[in-house]
């Protein structure tokens, strides 16, 4: 047959497709007439002739595109690629109704952002130091200055974080307003006002992940110019957005006399620590030679303090937690915008904002709600689920539920934990258990019973490999994953990882401890060994398998805990009397309606009472042990929640 009747494409066909496709995807293929959109607040119009960028409410600027694009074309999409990359909110993909395009207009990055505050950094030598002064910050002992300020008032600055306080965030919202003020010359007031204080115009933004700048460092470095690093990464990442016609353009500006830049170099922590030294000389030896530009350098604390390797003439400062005030906006502005995208009724939007408000002002979750990342978990579920829990175990079920479909790819829409292993059989549920133990065994070896423990990274691999088939180096390949993906865990200083926060670890240590064989004896032995370590996991592990069809374990747990009434107590002290308010703290986690269900709970419901009555009693005035007025009080309050004996409630609660 004649290669005219064959039914096969010639061999290039597919790559000119391949192109063809690319390019409708990336937006910049010229046709009759095209519509696409960038972060739901950008629609580009192009025609062979001319086009508009329509910016949300706010300007119209026309483009037009030819076969040769002049320098304000070339400009204007650099700008518009920027804006589609730096307006994401990729929490919202956890909603499947967040996707459906008859429940309204998305929410973009840019909506619902909540200006940040930082304080000065102390001099500060070692990582004990730090996390010191860091608790300062959050104890509110430290000046508060606000992020967008000191942009504005240095022109090199180096922003310290942990993960989740917002670093990345602030970057893309920067890049974002400056972005979307270049695209309306005519009027870029309404841009500039969202980064107030700002009184250096319309600068150029150029953002850079430095994890990306690093690949680069490891395959070319030039010790005598360390600048063309960066340089070469510029002009690399322009090609990768097929704008290669517009390095002239960024170049005169890098080095000429185009325009100002702001170059926002965002993540020196996720640069791997064989190569940090060299991306920071990269970056000193670039700000050095080009000084009209101003620069923006994020780091977590851990892979900047006490290392060989600083900036020199950058401002320090770290990110500080949200205020009462932050907390307030942001809950506002994110159900103002969903009311205004269409997304909710107005009377809904109200009542669930009232509801978070009231709920993140809880004692145990307010230190959580002052994290952005945490915050925005939160508020997540309250809006997509109808609710926050009402008990704390199922508001951090829920959060660890929402932060591994982060892993999974179903938040971020990238490619998940699962593809990248590669494991036969794996699933997110191996996944999950073998965090479960990370966190048991992490928690039961601190040497201190504050704060959250640091593990070691040949632990951490240790650990879970068990999980993921015994193999070491799927270990490591999943500890990389997590180290690019704060979340559950997150890498906090070299070779070390933690929890995000202590109430993390404790809940995902009781889910492994639920999960073992003689759960109700083991709980009860390690509250005996070390009953301040163990105290809040005991009754997140009651409140766990309650809620996962586990009741009778439950209060058997409890039942360990107080085997015996106090009459029958061969031994009353005061670690007994403890141990009876945990065990009716427990009962309450595990709610009393299930309680009062099961023969077994009620038996034990009246045994905790008569203890805790025993302990209110306990001052040394008779043959029992004293108790510090404060114990004795909540003892008092415990019982007074499980229903005071000697009050009648079907007498008004009189005494009995």
């Amino acid at each position: 047959m004649s290669d005219q009747t064959s039914s096969v494409p010639p061999s290039g066909f597919w790559d000119v497709l391949s192109r063809i496709v690319e390019r409708l995807q990336s937006g910049f293929l010229s046709r009759k007439t095209t519509e696409h959109t960038t972060g739901r607040n950008v629609a580009v119009r192009e025609s062979v002739d001319s086009s508009a960028i329509v910016t949300g409410n706010y300007n119209v600027v026309n483009v037009t595109t030819s076969p040769t694009p002049s320098p304000a074309d070339l400009r204007r999409r650099y700008l518009t690629e920027l804006l589609r990359d730096t307006n994401r909110l990729p929490w919202t993909l956890v909603a499947r109704d967040y996707a459906d395009p008859h429940s309204g207009e998305e929410v973009g990055l840019a909506d619902i952002y909540t200006p940040l505050d930082t304080t000065d950094l102390e001099r500060v030598e070692n990582e004990p130091d730090l996390r010191r002064f860091l608790s300062r910050v959050e104890r509110g002992e430290a000046r508060r200055i606000q992020a967008q300020a000191v942009v504005n008032d240095e022109q090199r600055v180096l922003f310290l974080g942990d993960p989740g306080s917002g670093k990345s965030t602030f970057v893309n919202h920067l890049a974002y307003c400056l972005a979307q003020a270049n695209l309306a010359p005519d009027d870029p007031a309404p841009w500039l006002e969202r980064i107030a204080p700002w009184s250096h115009g319309q600068l150029l933004p150029v953002r850079v992940r430095l994890q990306s700048l690093a690949e680069t460092a490891a395959k070319e470095w030039t010790p005598d110019k360390p600048r063309l690093l960066l340089v070469n990464y510029l002009h690399a990442m322009l090609q990768e957005w097929r704008m290669e016609a517009f390095w002239p353009v960024l170049e005169r500006s890098i080095d000429g006399p185009g325009e100002r830049l702001l170059i926002m170099l965002d993540g020196l922590d996720e640069v791997p620590e064989s190569l940090r030294e060299k991306v920071v000389e990269a970056v000193q030896d670039f700000a050095d030679t080009y000084r009209r530009h101003r620069y923006v350098v994020t780091c977590r604390p851990y892979a900047y303090i006490g290392q060989p390797y600083r900036l020199r003439g950058f401002r320090q400062v770290t990110l500080a937690p949200f205020n009462e005030e932050q907390v307030e906006r942001f809950i506002s502005t994110w159900y103002g915008k969903l009311v205004e995208r269409g997304r909710l009724a107005a009377a809904e939007a109200e009542e669930q904002a009232a509801r978070l408000r009231r709920a993140v002002r809880r004692r145990d979750l307010w230190e959580l709600a002052r994290r952005p990342l945490l915050l925005t978990v939160m508020t997540l579920l309250n809006t997509f689920r109808g609710r926050l829990p009402d008990d704390r175990t199922e508001l951090y079920a829920d959060a660890v539920d929402l932060l591994l479909r982060r892993w999974e790819g179903r938040v971020s829409g990238e490619e998940g934990v699962l593809e990248r292993l590669d494991i036969p059989g794996l699933k997110m549920s191996d996944l999950e258990a073998g965090l479960y133990a990370v966190a048991f065994r992490a928690h039961g070896g601190m040497a201190e019973a504050e704060g959250t423990a640091d593990i070691e990274e040949a632990d951490l691999r240790g650990w879970l490999a068990p999980y993921l088939g015994d193999d070491w180096n799927k270990a490591g390949e999943f500890v990389e994953y997590i180290r690019e993906r704060a979340g559950l865990l997150i890498s906090h200083k070299p070779g070390a990882y933690t929890f995000p926060h202590r109430t993390f670890q404790e809940f995902l240590a009781a889910c492994h401890l639920v999960g073992m064989p003689d759960y109700p004896g083991e709980a009860a032995s390690l509250v005996r060994q070390d009953p301040a370590r163990w105290w809040e996991v005991f009754i997140l592990a009651a409140g766990h398998a309650a809620r996962t069809h586990r009741l009778s374990q439950a209060i058997a747990a409890v039942n360990a805990l107080c085997p015996h009434g106090v009459e029958e107590a061969e031994r009353v002290d005061g670690a007994s009397f403890r141990r009876s308010e945990l065990a009716g703290e427990a009962l309450l986690e595990i709610g009393l309606l299930g309680v009062r269900r099961e023969e077994s709970g009620r038996a034990v419901l009246e045994r905790v009472r008569k203890w805790l009555l025993g302990a209110m009693r306990a001052d040394g005035n008779d043959d029992r042990p004293a108790l510090p007025p404060t114990e004795r009080a909540q003892a008092g309050r415990a019982l007074a929640r499980l229903g005071d004996p000697r009050f009648r409630p079907d007498a008004w609660y009189l005494p009995d």
